[in-house]
């Protein structure tokens, strides 16, 4: 009857930790299928506006960038109003770019690190300007 008892005392346990690990597995699958949402109401539905599409936000931004005058350009009369507190360029009267300054480089990739492999020690200092750094025992 020992052999018995002790079985059954072993089930309890592996049967409470199973439905413990179902109960887990079940929330964890629920919670991945429904991502959890800002509460709102009605009224809130009703007043907010639908968000435009990314295509028609970038082509705003891009007229929007058009339409811009030039800091060297700018007056009274063509500034459209400023927040409380800031200079206006006109008032600063910046200078027109130089026409001879040279256009900066074009921008170059990094090299790819899966092929291009970095040093994996430093033997000459920093960028070879002073000599190794003496490890002590190896000297």
């Amino acid at each position: 009857m020992k052999p018995l008892m002790k079985r059954i005392r072993a089930r309890w346990p592996l049967g409470t930790l199973a439905l413990a690990v179902a109960l887990l597995v079940g929330v964890t699958v629920h919670g991945l299928r429904d991502p959890p949402r800002p509460p709102s109401t009605d009224a809130d539905r009703r007043t907010a506006p639908a968000a435009p599409p990314p295509s028609v936000v970038s082509r705003a931004a891009g007229s929007e960038l058009a339409d811009e005058t030039p800091p060297w350009k700018a007056t009274p009369n063509n500034t459209p109003a400023l927040p409380e507190g800031t200079v206006p360029t006109w008032e600063v009267d910046p200078p027109p770019p130089d026409p001879s300054a040279p256009l900066p480089p074009d921008p170059v990739a990094p090299p790819n690190p899966a092929e291009h492999r970095p040093p994996l020690h430093n033997p000459g200092g920093v960028n070879g300007d002073r000599p190794p750094r003496p490890v002590p025992g190896l000297d």
